[in-house]
Formats: structure tokens, C-alpha cells, sequence
């Protein structure tokens, strides 16, 4: 049973009075006994109040405490810490540098010498028959397939005749060997040693076709290669 009084009390103090309101709560716990304890049992249980105070206190604390720790949640840094999904950046791949290499110096070229230079092939077993044949039987016209061009041709002690073309010099050998016979192609070491110690020494070089007569004229071939160049004709004494 909850009571309420009033009382107004003047202020003696000031020049305006004002009545001043107290309220007065009273509170009375009015328990019935029981049958068997017809006794009040109002100041057994004067501990409730204590305790429900108590309690009352023990609640506000818990809710304080459940209230702070939400807010702690729910504020910055607070509650899980979210594992952060980060983005994965590219790794920048490093550049290799070239080592620079040296350079070799360069070996000195070898110049190989140029291969000794071979004398020009000279005619065939068949073209050396083929001329001596023409000799022989005074048809100088197969020689021309056989002559330079020009032709070099050489009459002992006049010094002519000078160059010719194939033909002329085929002309000229028929007139001048005409009636002409018994020719040899095979003069002895002797005899060309001694128409080498001659004045026209140079015209019996190694590889000449040197052939003579039964009258002792003599005709010495010189080639240049396959073909012929030089025609030296001499007769008997001219040497």
C-alpha cells in the first residue's frame, strides 16, 4: 500500500513566500500470515528490499555491459575482423639485361697463293699425225683447222715473212715445200743442239714439232696451247 502526503511549508525567509511541496512515499509491505502463523510476517521479510534493489542494480549492470559490448561490436575495429579479399597484382616480371659478349677479334685471313700456272695443253698424238701427214704429202690446206689467228710465220736468213692469216700461211707452206719428200719428225739430241747454238736458236724450243728433208731444209712448229703459232722454215745453209 503506497501512501502519498502533502504538506506545504511557508518560507519565513524573502519577500515572497513559497509554500514548498513534500511528498512523502511510503511504502508498506503488508503480508498475511498464514494459517498456522497468524503473526505478520513483515519484518522477516524485511530483507527483500535490499535484495530486489540488489538485483535491480545487478540487471542495470548486465544491460550496461550487453549494451557497451554491441556497440563495441558495431563500431570501428570491432567484431570479426573481416579477412580482407585483396587483389592480386600482377608481379612485374624483371627484365634480364644481356650480358654483352665479347667479340672475337678477327683472325688474320690467310690468302692462299694462287695455284702455279700450267703451261697450256698442248696438241694431241692425233693432231701432231694429222699435221705431220699435211707436210708430208703437201696438202698444207689441212693445216689451216690448226693454225693461230694470226699466224706467225718465219723465213730464215730474209726474216720474213711476218704474220699471216691460216689461209696465207697454208698458201705460202705449199708453194714453198712443193716437191718436198722424205721427211723426218724425229731429229737426232745432236742436231737439234746444233741448230740451237745458231742465230735462231729460239726457234726450237722444247714441245716444237722440228722435222727436216732429204734436201736439208728444215721446218720447226711452235704452239700455244693446241693450235699453232709460230712457223719457222729454213733451208740447207740457212742456219
Amino acid at each position: 500500500m503506497v501512501t502519498v502526503r502533502q504538506s506545504q511549508l511557508p518560507r519565513q525567509r524573502g519577500t515572497v513566500k513559497v509554500p514548498s511541496t513534500v511528498i512523502i512515499i511510503r511504502c508498506t509491505v503488508e503480508e498475511k500470515g498464514s494459517a498456522m502463523d497468524p503473526q505478520p510476517i513483515v519484518k522477516s521479510r524485511r530483507w527483500m528490499l535490499p535484495t530486489l534493489i540488489g538485483a535491480g542494480a545487478i540487471i542495470l549492470v548486465l544491460a550496461a555491459v550487453v549494451i557497451w559490448m554491441l556497440v563495441a561490436n558495431a563500431g570501428p575495429g570491432g567484431g570479426s575482423t573481416a579477412t580482407p579479399t585483396g587483389t592480386l597484382s600482377a608481379t612485374a616480371t624483371p627484365t634480364l639485361t644481356p650480358t654483352p659478349t665479347s667479340t672475337p677479334a678477327p683472325s688474320p685471313s690467310v690468302t692462299l697463293a694462287p695455284p702455279p700456272t700450267q703451261p697450256p695443253a698442248g696438241p694431241s698424238a692425233m693432231d701432231i699425225e694429222n699435221i705431220q701427214a699435211a707436210i708430208v704429202t703437201g696438202n698444207t690446206q689441212a693445216l689451216v683447222s690448226h693454225f693461230a689467228n694470226p699466224v706467225m710465220v718465219i723465213l730464215a736468213a730474209s726474216d720474213g715473212i711476218g704474220p699471216q692469216s691460216p689461209d696465207e700461211a697454208a698458201v705460202f707452206l705449199a708453194q714453198r715445200l712443193a716437191d718436198k719428200t722424205g721427211w723426218n719428225f724425229s731429229p737426232s739430241d745432236a742436231q737439234l743442239a746444233s741448230w740451237r747454238a745458231t742465230f735462231y736458236e729460239q726457234y726450237f724450243p722444247a714441245g716444237a714439232l722440228v722435222g727436216f728433208d732429204n734436201e736439208g731444209d728444215k721446218i720447226s712448229l711452235i704452239f700455244s696451247g693446241t693450235q699453232i703459232s709460230t712457223v719457222f722454215i729454213a733451208g740447207l745453209g740457212d742456219l
